[in-house]
């Protein structure tokens, strides 16, 4: 049996986390519900913790690294295959948690865990390594299991919650990028690409050679550069903007940057190339 608040050999705190520091030793780990609460669920040190309301589980997050299913052809040669391509879908994982009663009474400390989950909106896993970097994906719920005891005068409960990762895979730190720049991504799988854009003429020139000139707009604008996309622009508040995007089909379209591998990219004034890095898993 897990004793509460002590996983491992520490103790833990609620409280908002900063994601933003190195974590020299261990995993800090959390989960920030949709309307932006902070769960502290795992922290490396004593020092840094000391009261925790729910904590991860002895199997941590166990089944949470994506599995690429990839499209195989055989070569010309008859040796060995190559990729033709691949997906990452959503998938499920089970994590267990214990909620403690450090912070108030059991059942009622129950419902608040409960009601940070959503099945409709997504919260988001976040795992600091001890290398300082940043992994994160969105969470949403499948399922709790019910209650099967009265919690009342209870002092932790042992359960656990079963969510969807719905981007099939985590991500890193954003990066910025200005003018020209010889971009080496960074990751396990090819990085998210997104140009803002704030809506003054200018021309961007891509890894291929190709330039773009980009008209006068009024108003800042994303262009979306994953592949499939096809060059997609939206508002900063994520609706599609058809009349800009209209204007730009067939001459934006989606890039796949392989992981390590150089590529030149020149920004015209007014954009600036924001590349998030994508792994399979959260570790490291």
């Amino acid at each position: 049996m897990v004793v509460p608040i002590r996983v491992d050999g520490y103790h833990s705190s609620p409280g908002e986390l900063d994601l933003s520091r190195r974590v020299e030793d261990g995993y800090q780990i959390s989960y920030t519900a949709p309307n932006g609460e902070v769960w502290g669920l795992h922290y490396p040190t004593v020092a840094e913790s000391e009261v925790q309301r729910v904590v991860l589980g002895e199997d941590g997050l166990s089944g949470a690294t994506a599995v690429l299913e990839e499209t195989e052809v055989e070569s010309v040669n008859s040796y060995g295959s190559r990729m033709a391509g691949f997906k990452l879908p959503a998938f499920d994982v089970t994590t267990g948690v214990i909620v403690t009663s450090d912070v108030m009474p059991l059942g009622r400390q129950e419902a608040a865990w409960r009601n940070a989950w959503s099945p409709f909106k997504a919260g988001k896993f976040t795992v600091v390594a001890r290398n300082g970097a940043n992994r994160w994906t969105p969470a949403r719920l499948v399922s709790m299991p019910d209650v099967a005891r009265e919690l009342k005068h209870g002092r932790y409960l042992e359960t656990s919650v079963t969510w969807k990762l719905t981007a099939g895979c985590w991500f890193g730190a954003t990066q910025r990028y200005l003018d020209t720049v010889t971009l080496l991504p960074v990751g396990t799988l090819p990085p998210s690409l997104r140009l803002k854009w704030d809506g003054s003429a200018t021309s961007v020139t891509f890894p291929d050679g190709r330039t773009v000139n980009l008209p006068a707009i009024t108003g800042t604008r994303v262009i979306n550069l994953d592949y499939g996309y096809s060059g997609q622009v939206t508002f900063e508040s994520g609706l599609v903007d058809s009349v800009a995007w209209s204007q730009l089909r067939g001459l934006v379209t989606g890039l796949t940057l392989t992981p390590h591998e150089p590529a030149n990219f020149v920004l015209g004034a007014g954009l600036t190339l924001e590349v998030t890095p994508r792994y399979l898993s959260p570790w490291g």
